[in-house]
């Protein structure tokens, strides 16, 4: 039998690793489904058999899922016996972690291992950047995703070699923003539209507004979708998950879903205490990753 074969086969290695991830690459084009759901829960399940079966024949074997944390949530809603599955969160809220990242990209390509992203970065991109330092400004623009980050500086890198210039300069990083930006308002539609597919145009509610608004400009800008009740708010709670919106501290500083490690429920109590210093006021600001896809205005200006 093949079973039989394969187990003979992985006799002779240390141990299995099978890896499913892309698993949103199947899924229907206008929101993941309840189905969808059970599929995703039988797979799960189908991974601890052949787990188990292969420790019966005295075999290391593991299996790991990828998913996104949104459809995780939705996951953990629809399955009766919950925490059953072990979780590894892999989101980052390190910036040194996001540039310890780019550093090691950029010395794979034979730059002596040993240097520093200081040193690194000094022959990618210029220093400061309307007066902010130019990794930091970067970075509080890729949603603390790497792959994100990774798609902005190559955004910009591309436009500094169009015009031959040796190292990303201000107005690189100025046409490359805009360019990622407007990919980024797109993509992140998308992935709303998995989890709500009434909200995938939300974001373009938001065109042309100013940078931070209260939570009854915000709801005035979203009730053109036709989202009403329970829906509107879980369309406001997918714009705090995914980034586009944090709350404005009492002292100027914003916190997004990021700067929580990722704890929705810490930062809706937090929206909640705001709300009661002021009702209808809480303040929130919209991701400077957004403003020049959608023409947003820096607040005071």
């Amino acid at each position: 039998m093949l079973r039989e074969e394969v187990v003979r086969y992985l006799k002779f290695k240390e141990s299995v690793w099978l890896l499913f991830d892309n698993l949103d690459k199947g899924w229907p084009t206008h929101g993941i489904r309840r189905e969808d759901l059970i599929i995703l829960r039988s797979l799960l399940e189908a991974t601890r058999k052949l787990e188990r079966d292969l420790r019966n024949e005295k075999l290391e074997g593991h299996t790991l899922v990828f998913l996104r944390n949104d459809v995780f949530e939705l996951l953990v809603e629809e399955t009766p016996d919950r925490g059953k599955e072990a979780k590894v969160v892999v989101d980052w809220n390190d910036p040194d972690q996001l540039r310890e990242l780019i550093r090691r990209r950029v010395v794979f390509n034979g730059l002596p291992a040993e240097q520093s992203f200081r040193e690194v970065w000094a022959l990618l991109c210029v220093s400061h950047v309307y007066g902010e330092e130019s990794s930091q400004f970067l970075l509080d623009r890729s949603l603390m995703r790497p792959r994100a980050l990774i798609e902005l500086i190559n955004h910009c890198r591309s436009c500094a070699v169009n015009v031959g210039h040796t190292g990303i300069g201000p107005e690189d990083i100025r046409k490359g923003l805009s360019v990622y930006s407007t990919d980024l308002v797109r993509e992140i539609g998308l992935e709303i539209r998995d989890v709500l597919p009434e909200g995938e145009d939300a974001l373009y509610a938001f065109i042309d507004v100013s940078s931070r608004l209260d939570e009854g400009q915000v709801r005035s800008l979203l009730e053109p979708l036709g989202l009403t009740g329970e829906k509107l708010n879980r369309l406001m709670e997918i714009l705090l998950w995914y980034g586009v919106l944090g709350l404005v501290g009492e002292e100027g500083n914003v916190e997004y879903i990021y700067s929580v490690n990722y704890d929705i429920r810490l930062l809706k109590g937090r929206i909640r205490r705001a709300a009661e210093r002021a009702p209808e006021r809480a303040m929130f600001a919209i991701n400077p990753a957004f403003w020049p896809g959608l023409g947003i205005r820096e607040a005071g200006t």
